[in-house]
């Protein structure tokens, strides 16, 4: 059935996008569902198959209302590692606590600077690339199925970032997130110590106008503005003394938002299928 699907769209979709298009050529479309090989040779299949006239991409969910979608965008990612550090090593806190300080509690710091309880990220300058949308992306929203309601009832959730803004709106402006967080154990392997180091992973979803690079940059600026001295590497003893605060900051690399622009929007919301027609994102 799904090999039947996919020749059933490598037909149809060209013949769609190009059925007003009097005396065009034949068009070509390519098919791509292999999210791991693209990630490692994307630009690759791009450059051999350079006249392909539609690539349609096959590794995005159905929508939360488990209809079918077609999207015509989809975010850019990049993200970073963050270390701060206390002592050269762990200290037993019935000895250090209340002297050393706490790695933990200095990252904590830090995250939470980085963004307000409605979910503001406070960076300096992180909205300010975002392409605006225009009349089409306003349509599609529109048309819309609302289902924030029942995804807060599916998910446990009493509170979603953005003061009640729907998700299809947040989707349209960069995103960060804490992709997860290190420092000493929990549970069962806990121990009475202050942990040397605490280390973050942050994830920056992109949208159109975003640069990878350029939004990383951001954020180790607003790093340095906390009064951390940014490394790349491991503090040496030297460093430590130097700079009350330290921060390893191991950038990642990415890919800016890819998208195309529909002519128009098509599909109601009481269809079988929720329409998306968002390149900003």
């Amino acid at each position: 059935m799904k090999r039947l699907f996919f020749v059933l769209v490598l037909v149809a979709l060209p013949a769609i996008v190009f059925a007003q298009t009097e005396g065009a050529r034949a068009p070509s479309a390519a098919l791509e569902a292999a999210r791991s090989y693209r990630a490692a040779h994307g630009a690759e299949i791009l450059a051999a198959f350079a006249d392909v006239d539609v690539w349609l991409f096959c590794d995005g969910p159905v929508h939360q209302s488990r209809r079918a979608q077609l999207v015509f965008g989809v975010r850019g990612v990049t993200g970073l590692e963050v270390t701060v550090y206390g002592a050269t090593r762990s200290l037993h806190s019935g000895h250090y606590g209340n002297w050393a300080p706490v790695p933990g509690f200095l990252l904590a710091d830090l995250l939470t600077s980085m963004k307000d309880e409605s979910g503001r990220v406070l960076i300096d300058g992180f909205y300010d690339t975002v392409a605006p949308i225009g009349p089409l992306e306003r349509e599609a929203l529109a048309n819309l199925p609302s289902y924030d309601d029942v995804l807060r009832q599916e998910l446990g959730l009493a509170h979603t970032e953005g003061d009640g803004a729907a998700l299809a709106e947040r989707l349209l402006l960069p995103a960060l997130t804490v992709k997860g967080l290190s420092s000493g154990n929990v549970g069962a392997r806990a121990r009475n110590i202050i942990p040397a180091s605490a280390t973050a992973a942050l994830g920056i979803r992109l949208v159109k106008g975003n640069d990878p690079q350029a939004m990383l940059d951001l954020v180790e600026a607003h790093i340095r503005k906390q009064g951390f001295h940014i490394i790349r590497d491991e503090p040496n003893h030297a460093t430590r003394l130097k700079y009350p605060k330290l921060a390893r900051v191991r950038r990642g690399g990415g890919y800016p938002t890819t998208s195309t622009r529909p002519t128009k929007t098509s599909t109601s919301p009481t269809s079988s299928t929720a329409s998306i027609c968002m390149p900003h994102c």
